[in-house]
């Protein structure tokens, strides 16, 4: 973790900042590889583990039975922690990141002014592609797996400017209105409940500008899948899946973005290019 990232960072409860350092001896470091950070307003305490900030809110670290949303999410976190090398060898991702690659270059536009949020960054799929684009990047995922692998896989000049995050999307621990511009590849879709997905979308938009722009692609319940098919279900090892009509893909984007642009890929994924409304 850098140093520098405690100017980003907020509680993902009640989004206070900024978080204090803990042991204090740690700020002599540029770099803090084990720690904690605590709240000053709650004094939830977090912590750093091999590099990585975790920043989870209390119901995603208990077994105790909670709401599906969290139940979900825990399953989430297992299922990619355990297959961090089966997604590393997906050779379908690998021919879609052809595809979204160039689409999301350009809907980004991407100058090194820019800092940009990647609201679910996984094994780095995107991440080390974007990143030298931007002047600083900021990935958070829910799986600790993930993020230690993606930022294992990064080169050193990428590591530079970039901060990666454990964290859930519902509950984004940044200050707002930071970020110039946000990218999320395929994540929207796994959150449970569309009352997770809403508070998703209104946390990426309080992270970000007025005016930022934000890029994503999202599972699409297109005529194939309507005839052959799930709306909503479990991929093997339990991990939950949602695919969205136009319609309910727009509608949810619209809470907090103008949707300037909305296709679908392959019949497989809708690919929308949004600014924050101001």
């Amino acid at each position: 973790m850098h140093y520098r990232l405690l100017d980003y960072l907020a509680c993902p409860i009640d989004h206070a900042f900024p978080l204090a350092l803990e042991p204090e001896s740690l700020r002599d470091s540029d770099t803090i590889q084990e720690g904690h950070l605590r709240c000053p307003q709650c004094s939830r305490d977090f912590p750093i583990t091999q590099g990585i900030p975790r920043l989870l809110p209390d119901d995603l670290l208990s077994d105790s039975e909670t709401a599906r949303e969290f139940q979900d999410k825990r399953t989430e976190m297992k299922t990619r922690d355990e297959q961090v090398d089966i997604y590393l060898k997906n050779t379908g991702l690998k021919w879609l990141t052809r595809i979204e690659v160039p689409r999301t270059f350009a809907a980004l536009d991407l100058s090194q002014d820019d800092f940009l949020l990647e609201a679910g960054c996984g094994i780095g799929r995107m991440t080390a592609l974007v990143a030298p684009k931007a002047r600083e990047t900021v990935g958070i995922d829910i799986s600790f797996g993930s993020v230690r692998r993606n930022w294992e896989r990064l080169p050193e000049a990428v590591r530079a400017k970039a901060h990666l995050i454990q964290a859930d999307l519902s509950h984004i621990p940044l200050r707002g209105g930071l970020f110039t511009r946000a990218l999320s590849s395929q994540v929207l879709e796994h959150i449970p409940t569309h009352e997770s997905r809403a508070r998703a979308i209104d946390e990426i938009g309080r992270a970000l500008a007025p005016g930022a722009r934000f890029v994503l692609s999202a599972y699409q319940h297109s005529l194939l899948f309507r005839l052959f098919g799930q709306k909503e279900g479990f991929h093997p090892g339990g991990l939950h899946f949602y695919r969205f009509t136009a319609g309910e893909f727009k509608e949810l984007l619209s809470r907090r973005f103008h949707v300037h642009s909305l296709i679908g890929i392959l019949a497989y994924l809708h690919f929308a290019a949004c600014v924050r409304k101001g």
